[in-house]
């Protein structure tokens, strides 16, 4: 009997804390493997992963979305190591075309440039743009993006999630978003801007 007890805690506390967080989970998944079902397969895995390792988890300052997210990461390294080794797909960053760095001034008018509210900027594209565009961000930005302003955790918990200092959170958020930013208004999207004649 207690045996039943103790399984149904278990389950009860994920449903409580884990399952309201599969959309999200998924949400970022999509992000990284650019697949709806490598997607799936990953959030799954997730809250697998998640589930087997609930009773190890104590509410700590950065919360369950944190340790999530942590977990996801974690899975999706461990399943391009394992493609890499098995000589199957390459790393994600050898598929990527890198943005172009060598610009050190904006092509675009500076309102645009100068832009503080990237919500503001972002809500003019389609999701499908947004995802796009940061397909290629490199991976790096990506995450930091991805920890800070899609997951709305603060520049502590990312750096303590990316093992970085709060400076580097930092510098990869400002940089990520001015990347995303340029790639956004130079998709064919950049015309209603004024960005191309």
């Amino acid at each position: 009997m207690e045996l039943n007890r103790t399984h149904e805690t278990e389950n009860q506390r994920f449903y409580e804390l884990i399952w309201p967080q599969r959309a999200h989970v998924l949400r970022c998944a999509i992000f990284l493997t650019h697949k709806t079902g490598d997607a799936e397969d990953l959030a799954q895995e997730t809250l697998l992963k998640a589930w087997r390792s609930l009773n190890d988890f104590e509410l700590r300052s950065h919360g369950v979305r944190a340790w999530l997210l942590t977990i996801l990461r974690n899975t999706w390294r461990d399943s391009l190591r394992s493609r890499k080794r098995h000589g199957g797909d390459m790393s994600l960053e050898s598929l990527i075309d890198e943005p172009a760095q060598a610009e050190t001034t904006s092509p675009f008018p500076p309102d645009l440039h100068s832009a503080a509210d990237a919500d503001a900027l972002i809500s003019d594209f389609s999701d499908q743009c947004v995802i796009d565009a940061l397909r290629t961000v490199r991976d790096e930005y990506r995450w930091t993006l991805l920890l800070v302003d899609v997951s709305d955790l603060s520049y502590e918990q990312a750096a303590e999630l990316l093992e970085v200092p709060v400076g580097t959170v930092r510098s990869r958020l400002y940089r990520g978003r001015e990347i995303l930013r340029d790639t956004l208004l130079r998709s064919g999207n950049a015309a209603q801007y004024g960005a191309s004649s």
